[in-house]
Order: C-alpha cells, then structure tokens, then sequence
C-alpha cells in the first residue's frame, strides 16, 4: 500500500497543483500552452533519446504486447463506432471522434511519469513498444474515418499523407528513432549531450503532469454527457479489461510487460481527442466533457489496476 500511495500520490498530486496555478492571474492559459509545448517537443522526447541511445535489449522484446495492444484498440474503436450510430445516432464523422476517446490515451502526458513512478527504466521497452506506434496506428486511422465522413468517401487517397504525418512530424517518434538509431551504434554519447539530455530529461515527469493538470482547466463539461460518460467507460473500463485478457491468456505475457500494457490501456483519454475534435470543429464540446471526465474518474480506476498489477 506504501508502495501504491508512493507512486499514486504525486503523479495526480502534481495534476492537482497544476489545477490550482491554472485559476491564478499569473499562469494564464497561453502559460500552460507553452509548457506543454516544451514538454511535447523538447523534455520527453530527450528523456526517451537519452534512454534509447543506450541501446535496446532487442532480445527481450514481447512483440506479442503491441500486437494485441493495438488489436484491442482496432477492435474496440470499430465496436465503438457501431455504438456510437446504434446508441446516439452519431454520423460517421462523429463516430470518428466517439471512437477515438475510446481508444486513444494520455500516453505521454500522463502514461509516461506514471510507468516512470511505478517501474523506473525497466518500463521504458514496453512502454516504447506502445508509444511509439500510438499516433502512427491510431491518429492515422481516425483522421482517415472522420474525413471520409464528411466526404463521403472520397479521401482515401490522403492516408500515405497523414501516415507520413503521423510519424515524421512527431517529436515522441523521431526522438525514439533517432536513439534507437544511435543505439544500435554502441556508441556512448558525448558528454556534455548527455547532461543536455539528462537535465532536459529530468523535467518532464513533473512539467508534463503540471501542464495536464493546467490545460484540463481550460476545459468545461458541455454537450451530451451521457455520450462522454459512455467513452469514459470503454477507456477506462473496456480498454484495459481487453488488454489484460488478449495480454494474459493469448499472448502469455511476462508480469512487467502485461502491467505497462494494461496500465496504458486504463489511461484516460488524451487532450489529442480534444485538439483533434477542435481541428474539425465537431464534436467539440463532448470531446472536451470525455478528456475531463475520464481523467477524473482515472484516480479509481488508475489506482485499481496498479493496486492489482503492481508487483508485492
């Protein structure tokens, strides 16, 4: 239990600060943006090219967990869809986005301190495994769905684009590349590379919760609710519940490699959901409803699965 509060505590302590600063004159929302952005584009993706770089025990990677990750997210994100239209009456366009909140989780803001609390350097391979085909597998995918809705399928031709796009326009994905890259060298890095690195590194469990915590107060529980509340619960309940049984009984993965699995799995959805619904001008104001309220309710469930995964 010691263990659990340790790990728990200051990851949704520091959403909470981040919260509370965001209601202040002196951290306006233009604020919170920037740290994100440092963040997104410069702390996490240097924390994973200093860790990369040193090279991968290739040996030791479980590709049967990003197989059945990704299947589960496929899966559920076309079951997903088919609710949304049976349920809600959604169109293709918005089921698109119903899909996405379903499937798509806060993998770096928030799934990257998390794992780094619970399991240290350890769950950085299958942690990896999982982030860096996330947008690549996902974003593609529903990008591809919501256009063709609205055009009527006349967009298929645009996938090599946003496939390009989705991976080398991503700072999470070039930064696991290129160290990936460097790796295979055997080369350490210079010196003064590596405190850059690592001072950068450094800061981005804690900036990246902080700015989670900062830009969910700039959102606001609007539109249907009951449409948010059924994406809340196939992420935070579907999602990890899938995984863990494809993880445990298909695959027969090793505890480390099925908890970070699972754990991803039970993230809430990602602001992504929210940046994309923006981008398209639909489904924005449910899309903002689902990144808050499953972020909410991931306190439980977050500290359910870890209670239950977490090694004695």
């Amino acid at each position: 239990m010691t263990q659990l509060i340790t790990i728990v505590f200051p990851v949704f302590g520091l959403i909470g600060l981040g919260m509370a600063m965001a209601k202040h004159p002196a951290f306006p929302p233009s604020v919170a943006k920037g740290l994100s952005d440092f963040v997104y584009f410069l702390a996490v993706p240097a924390l994973l090219f200093s860790v990369t770089s040193k090279g991968l025990p290739w040996a030791e990677v479980h590709w049967g967990m990003t197989f059945g990750y990704f299947s589960v997210c496929y899966g559920l994100f076309v079951v997903s869809c088919v609710f949304s239209r049976v349920v809600f009456g959604l169109t293709l366009d918005q089921q698109a986005l119903f899909g996405m909140g379903s499937v798509f989780g806060n993998t770096v803001l928030m799934g990257i301190p998390l794992i780094l609390s619970a399991f240290g350097e350890a769950g950085i391979l299958p942690l990896a495994m999982i982030i860096s085909f996330h947008s690549v597998f996902l974003l593609p995918l529903v990008l591809v769905v919501a256009e063709v809705g609205r055009s009527g399928g006349k967009t298929f031709k645009a996938i090599p684009k946003l496939l390009f796009q989705a991976v080398f326009k991503n700072p999470i994905i070039m930064a696991l590349l290129s160290g990936t890259v460097w790796g295979l060298t055997a080369q350490p890095l210079p010196e003064a590379v590596s405190a850059l690195m690592g001072m950068l590194g450094a800061a981005a469990a804690p900036c990246a919760l902080f700015a989670l915590g900062a830009s969910l107060m700039q959102l606001k529980l609007a539109g249907d609710v009951r449409e948010s509340m059924a994406v809340a619960t196939l992420k935070l309940v579907a999602m990890p519940l899938l995984v863990w049984s494809v993880g445990r009984f298909l695959f027969e993965l090793p505890q480390l490699w099925l908890a970070v699995a699972v754990i991803m799995a039970a993230l809430p959805s990602g602001t992504m959901v929210f940046i994309t619904a923006q981008r398209y001008d639909l489904f924005v104001q449910r899309a903002a409803s689902t990144v808050l309220i499953s972020t909410v309710i991931s306190v439980i469930t977050l500290t359910l699965v870890l209670w239950l995964l977490l090694p004695t």
